[in-house]
């Protein structure tokens, strides 16, 4: 029963974490050298809450299926490796900069996507990816054998 509930909250809970997170790391990269200018300007504030909610729209629409199959294989073969979810996260921005087309205009830039992979793969690990496969039995496999006896 905490397997079940586990995936029906932890799982959707840790996605929505990594895509927040990813979105997050995405935005300070863009406007992080502006934070004064923007949190002084109303409108310039709005624009970057506008800009952070399509970003993470679109982040969770590319990496939903990717990240869906890697979370149903590490359910099934109870991969919890920490690293297992940074290079996935880290691929996929990797996929997502090399397939974007459109060329970066700050030196350095290009490591943004893949950043913010791994931050969004360590997101979801922290959130519930450590706990991943169906908990196993503690201790010995019963068996139907008597106890032994002591010789007399």
């Amino acid at each position: 029963m905490a397997d079940l509930l586990r995936l029906l909250f932890l799982v959707p809970l840790g996605f929505i974490a990594a895509v927040v997170a990813a979105t997050l790391t995405i935005l300070a990269g863009w406007y992080g050298h502006q934070a004064g200018m923007v949190a002084g300007d109303l409108f310039a504030t709005g624009y970057v809450i506008g800009e952070g909610v399509m970003v993470m729209l679109c982040v969770g629409a590319l990496a939903f299926v990717p990240a869906v199959i890697v979370i149903i294989l590490a359910e099934l073969f109870a991969w919890r490796s920490i690293f297992l979810y940074l290079a996935v996260g880290g691929a996929l921005g990797l996929a997502a900069d090399r397939l974007n087309g459109v060329p970066w205009e700050a030196a350095g830039s290009q490591v943004l996507l893949p950043a913010a992979g791994f931050v969004g793969g360590f997101a979801y690990w922290l959130i519930a990816g450590r706990l991943s496969g169906f908990e196993r039995a503690s201790g010995p496999p019963p068996t139907d054998l008597p106890p032994p006896t002591s010789p007399q």
